[in-house]
């Protein structure tokens, strides 16, 4: 497992999975035909002795640069609030 070398740094990987269908357990036939989608944005964050997983969920299925930004951002965001020393993010 990669480490971050300080306190002030994070090793960052994110993942940008392919859509995903909802399955029900026990649906009818009927259902089959109608399913949605889902995307899945996974994230891994090394910093220090920890690892912190994040996984955003939407159902914005579109996986242009305007997505990849917002839920990016988002990650960002929950680094600023939960890591408040991380002044650097190493790419992964």
């Amino acid at each position: 497992m990669a480490q971050a070398p300080d306190s002030q740094c994070c090793l960052l990987q994110m993942n940008f999975a392919e859509n995903y269908t909802e399955l029900f357990q026990d649906e009818i036939q009927s259902v089959h035909w109608k399913q949605r989608q889902i995307t899945v944005y996974t994230v891994m964050l090394y910093h220090q002795d920890k690892v912190i997983s994040r996984v955003i969920v939407s159902d914005c299925r579109d996986h242009e640069k305007q997505s990849v930004d917002a839920f990016t951002a988002s990650v960002f965001e929950s680094i600023r609030c939960d890591l408040k020393t991380v002044t650097e993010l190493l790419p992964g």
